[in-house]
């Protein structure tokens, strides 16, 4: 994932929580945030696969999410 695209995305969201662990350009990286706060990365020690976990108030498109999370991923 390109982190930075992938925060900014996320930032576009109405989000109550997002928690999340990805494989960046060259290392992995875990956030955890509530209610639209802004993301900080950590250093990730779990490194199986790449996970984003989104809680809204109301329903969100599935379609936009899926959309947009594949817009963040790099290309190799």
């Amino acid at each position: 994932f390109d982190l930075g695209q992938l925060s900014q995305w996320l930032a576009r969201w109405p989000w109550r929580r997002a928690k999340l662990v990805a494989h960046g350009r060259s290392n992995w990286q875990s956030a955890n945030a509530l209610d639209g706060q802004a993301l900080v990365f950590r250093s990730s020690e779990w490194r199986r696969d790449s996970r984003i976990e989104l809680i809204f108030s109301e329903p969100q498109s599935q379609a936009e999410l899926q959309q947009g999370m594949v817009e963040c991923l790099i290309d190799e």
